[in-house]
């Protein structure tokens, strides 16, 4: 009986550790993955074989908890009670190996406790590792860490598209870091909003942001590229922070294989192009291709004074502000307006960009007139009303030493000319106003409109909106109203 007994005692619990080694070498090699190799390679793998990976994890935690439970089972079942032989002895002195077995299996339990805790805290450390916390998009070192990876094993087409925000230094140095953090965080919300089991979003850089598309090809990326930089346009909660100054991005485009064989290369023509569209005017998306890189040194000298004039374009608009603190913002609104009409009517990106400078300057020609004029909240009298008509003839002598763009000047000269023949400084009529102008004049009547001014308050949006519409073909090209109107009920959300 005895003999028998501790046969079947010991092979159980022999049967018993050769499963538990198993599962623990199951386990162990589960984990050596976790702390031998480097996180953001463990990430990728695990998404790479993840379901694997849950599995052999699940299955090892079950069935140590099964074979946890039948030792447990095995030692109160099959302890034999102690029997004294009245010499203080027991009949099988098992009590204290009993104990040893039981103690074992609560130290292996604690144990599996602490590997899954481990688990799942290595998880959070790996996540947190890769997420950029501002805008809770993938990280700058991450990206280049997948990338190098899909440069050894990736098979199909992918295209990266990278996003940069026009004139963030000025938003920083302007508004704060504070507004510019809030922008950065409401474009990463639009990124990771638009974002799909094909697509993974990073923050790149400081204002910087890449979209890695999985099996898109060129052309696709480059819709999906246009579509995130009009809702970048679009979006109120974006373009409400900083007092209306527009914000829009550039974005440039490159695709594998049909650029270039190397997907790690993606990221320094998605740059190029990038680039190319910043110095072409900005607000646009550029796809890549050979010629760029000859564009950019044979029109270095165009890129730079459009650069220039750009700049230029916004310290005007600026001093505008600070003389007429009542109206301030109102050379953005116009901007912000005039831009989206421009993305409904499909104007060229070189036309969007004479279009915003012109937008810009349209009032630059009130810096002349008399602050006792601008800030007047009483009605004004003849003279005064004559005197505040010839700021578009003041902006144009401003400017016309500066800039020789025609559609540029027409904004700040025509931009209070009327359909009809009847608005000054030059009577012009129809088409004899340049589509710029005319875009302008909408824009401008429209916010002028919405917003308070000294001798008014504020009409309301409905009210406005049927202004347009009854001045159609007078005051303003009947061809143009009802895309204006569309254009600013997506903007606004009505």
């Amino acid at each position: 009986m005895n003999n028998k007994f501790y046969k079947n005692y010991i092979l159980q619990i022999v049967w018993a550790l050769f499963f538990i080694s198993a599962i623990l070498l199951s386990l162990y090699l589960y984990l050596d993955n976790l702390t031998t190799v480097d996180c953001s390679t463990f990430l990728e793998i695990s998404e790479l074989s993840e379901t694997n990976e849950h599995l052999v994890l699940v299955s090892g935690i079950l069935t140590l908890a099964f074979f946890t439970y039948t030792l447990k089972t095995l030692v109160t079942a099959h302890s034999p009670s102690p029997v004294s032989h009245g010499n203080g002895m027991n009949k099988f002195e098992t009590i204290e190996v009993s104990a040893d077995i039981r103690n074992f299996t609560f130290s292996l339990t604690d144990s599996v406790k602490n590997l899954i805790g481990r688990e799942y805290r290595n998880k959070l450390l790996v996540n947190h590792e890769h997420t950029d916390d501002l805008t809770s998009l993938y990280t700058h070192r991450y990206f280049h860490q997948i990338m190098k990876q899909k440069e050894y094993s990736y098979t199909g087409s992918l295209s990266v598209i990278i996003l940069d925000i026009d004139k963030f230094k000025v938003v920083n140095d302007t508004y704060g870091y504070v507004v510019g953090d809030r922008i950065l965080k409401n474009i990463g919300e639009i990124l990771l909003n638009s974002m799909s089991e094909s697509l993974k979003g990073f923050r790149y850089g400081g204002e910087e942001f890449v979209i890695v598309a999985e099996n898109y090809t060129l052309d696709e990326a480059y819709l999906l590229a246009e579509d995130l930089r009009s809702q970048i346009i679009r979006s109120r909660v974006l373009q409400s922070q900083c007092d209306n100054f527009p914000i829009t991005v550039s974005v440039g485009v490159a695709a594998y294989p049909e650029q270039t064989k190397s997907p790690e290369d993606l990221i320094d023509k998605a740059d190029r192009a990038m680039y190319f569209a910043k110095q072409n005017g900005r607000n646009q998306t550029c796809i890549y291709n050979e010629n760029i890189e000859k564009i950019l040194i044979e029109k270095s000298e165009v890129f730079r004074k459009k650069e220039v004039l750009l700049d230029s374009a916004l310290a005007f608009v600026a001093a505008v502000d600070a003389k007429d603190n009542y109206t301030g913002g109102h050379s953005e609104m116009v901007t912000k307006y005039s831009l989206l009409l421009a993305e409904k009517i499909g104007l060229s990106e070189e036309d969007k960009y004479l279009l915003r400078i012109g937008a810009l300057l349209h009032d630059c020609g009130k810096i002349g007139i008399p602050d006792n004029i601008i800030g007047k909240k009483e009605k004004l009298t003849l003279e005064e009303y004559r005197i505040i008509k010839d700021h578009p003839l003041l902006g144009n002598n401003i400017l016309k030493y500066i800039i020789e763009d025609e559609s540029v000047m027409s904004c700040v000269r025509n931009h209070h000319e009327k359909w009809d023949g009847s608005g000054y400084p030059d009577a012009l009529s129809g088409e004899e106003i340049s589509l710029h102008a005319r875009i302008v004049t909408l824009a401008d009547a429209f916010h002028a409109m919405t917003s308070d001014r000294p001798y008014r308050r504020r009409l309301s949006f409905g009210t406005a909106i049927t202004e347009l519409r009854d001045n159609s073909g007078t005051q303003f090209d009947p061809s143009l109203v009802e895309g204006f109107i569309e254009a600013v009920y997506d903007f606004h959300g009505n």
